[in-house]
Protein backbone atom coordinates (compact mmCIF):
# COMPACT_ATOMS: atom_id res chain seq x y z
CA UNK A 1 0.00 0.00 0.00
CA UNK A 2 1.22 3.23 0.23
CA UNK A 3 2.29 5.77 3.49
CA UNK A 4 -0.53 7.84 3.00
CA UNK A 5 -3.30 5.11 3.02
CA UNK A 6 -0.99 3.52 6.12
CA UNK A 7 -1.18 6.58 8.18
CA UNK A 8 -4.97 5.53 8.33
CA UNK A 9 -3.76 3.54 11.36
CA UNK A 10 -3.44 6.71 13.30
CA UNK A 11 -7.16 7.69 13.49
CA UNK A 12 -7.98 3.86 13.53
CA UNK A 13 -6.34 3.31 16.70
CA UNK A 14 -8.00 6.27 18.28
CA UNK A 15 -11.28 4.82 17.68
CA UNK A 16 -10.19 1.57 18.46
CA UNK A 17 -9.65 3.28 22.14
CA UNK A 18 -12.32 5.29 22.35
CA UNK A 19 -15.06 2.88 21.66
CA UNK A 20 -13.07 0.86 24.39
CA UNK A 21 -12.93 3.00 26.66
CA UNK A 22 -16.94 3.76 26.31
CA UNK A 23 -17.52 0.36 26.55
CA UNK A 24 -19.51 0.57 22.85
CA UNK A 25 -20.32 -2.77 20.99
CA UNK A 26 -17.78 -5.24 20.24
CA UNK A 27 -17.99 -4.96 16.51
CA UNK A 28 -17.01 -1.14 16.91
CA UNK A 29 -13.36 -1.71 17.91
CA UNK A 30 -12.96 -5.33 16.51
CA UNK A 31 -13.67 -4.26 13.18
CA UNK A 32 -11.23 -1.40 13.30
CA UNK A 33 -8.79 -3.45 14.93
CA UNK A 34 -8.63 -5.79 12.34
CA UNK A 35 -8.01 -3.07 9.40
CA UNK A 36 -4.75 -1.81 11.92
CA UNK A 37 -4.14 -5.33 11.78
CA UNK A 38 -3.48 -5.06 7.75
CA UNK A 39 -1.79 -2.14 8.40
CA UNK A 40 0.90 -3.10 10.91
CA UNK A 41 1.37 -6.20 8.61
CA UNK A 42 2.29 -4.12 5.28
CA UNK A 43 4.12 -1.70 7.49
CA UNK A 44 6.38 -4.39 8.49
CA UNK A 45 6.33 -6.57 5.41
CA UNK A 46 6.43 -3.52 2.91
CA UNK A 47 8.13 -0.82 4.65
CA UNK A 48 10.56 -2.64 7.68
CA UNK A 49 11.45 -5.80 5.61
CA UNK A 50 10.56 -4.77 2.56
CA UNK A 51 9.58 -8.03 1.39
CA UNK A 52 8.81 -8.59 -2.01
CA UNK A 53 5.47 -10.93 -2.42
CA UNK A 54 3.56 -9.83 -5.15
CA UNK A 55 5.63 -10.67 -8.09
CA UNK A 56 6.75 -12.67 -8.00
CA UNK A 57 3.97 -14.52 -5.81
CA UNK A 58 4.86 -15.15 -2.35
CA UNK A 59 2.14 -16.87 -1.54
CA UNK A 60 3.19 -17.20 2.39
CA UNK A 61 2.65 -13.46 2.87
CA UNK A 62 0.58 -12.64 -0.05
CA UNK A 63 -2.37 -14.67 1.10
CA UNK A 64 -3.08 -13.68 4.57
CA UNK A 65 -2.00 -10.04 2.87
CA UNK A 66 -5.39 -10.22 0.91
CA UNK A 67 -7.30 -12.05 3.35
CA UNK A 68 -6.72 -9.14 6.03
CA UNK A 69 -6.85 -6.55 3.18
CA UNK A 70 -10.18 -7.58 1.94
CA UNK A 71 -12.02 -8.71 5.14
CA UNK A 72 -10.62 -5.75 7.03
CA UNK A 73 -11.98 -2.90 4.42
CA UNK A 74 -15.47 -5.05 3.91
CA UNK A 75 -16.36 -5.09 7.40
CA UNK A 76 -15.46 -1.25 7.86
CA UNK A 77 -17.26 -0.54 4.99
CA UNK A 78 -20.56 -2.41 6.72
CA UNK A 79 -19.47 0.40 10.02
CA UNK A 80 -20.51 3.22 7.61
CA UNK A 81 -23.84 2.08 7.38
CA UNK A 82 -24.24 2.19 11.09
CA UNK A 83 -24.06 5.83 9.90
CA UNK A 84 -26.64 6.17 7.36
CA UNK A 85 -26.93 5.24 3.70
CA UNK A 86 -25.35 8.23 2.01
CA UNK A 87 -21.83 6.85 4.41
CA UNK A 88 -22.18 3.30 2.93
CA UNK A 89 -23.14 3.87 -0.54
CA UNK A 90 -19.91 6.25 -0.50
CA UNK A 91 -17.75 3.99 0.56
CA UNK A 92 -19.24 0.86 -0.95
CA UNK A 93 -18.40 3.33 -3.97
CA UNK A 94 -15.05 3.70 -3.02
CA UNK A 95 -14.25 -0.13 -2.25
CA UNK A 96 -15.48 -1.14 -5.92
CA UNK A 97 -13.39 1.47 -7.58
CA UNK A 98 -10.41 0.74 -5.55
CA UNK A 99 -11.06 -2.72 -6.30
CA UNK A 100 -11.15 -2.27 -9.88
CA UNK A 101 -7.89 -0.33 -10.17
CA UNK A 102 -6.49 -3.28 -7.99
CA UNK A 103 -7.43 -5.81 -11.01
CA UNK A 104 -6.76 -3.41 -13.79
CA UNK A 105 -2.98 -2.79 -11.71
CA UNK A 106 -3.03 -6.86 -11.72
CA UNK A 107 -3.77 -7.54 -15.64
CA UNK A 108 -0.94 -4.64 -16.55
CA UNK A 109 1.73 -6.37 -14.15
CA UNK A 110 2.02 -2.85 -11.36
CA UNK A 111 0.37 -4.30 -8.73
Amino acid sequence: MGLLYNSLGIPTLIIIILNIYFQREWWLWVYPSLFLTFIIFDLIVDYIKKTEFRNPNNNRILIPFLILYYISIVLMWGLTWTLGLLYGAITGITYFLQLGCSIYASIHGVG
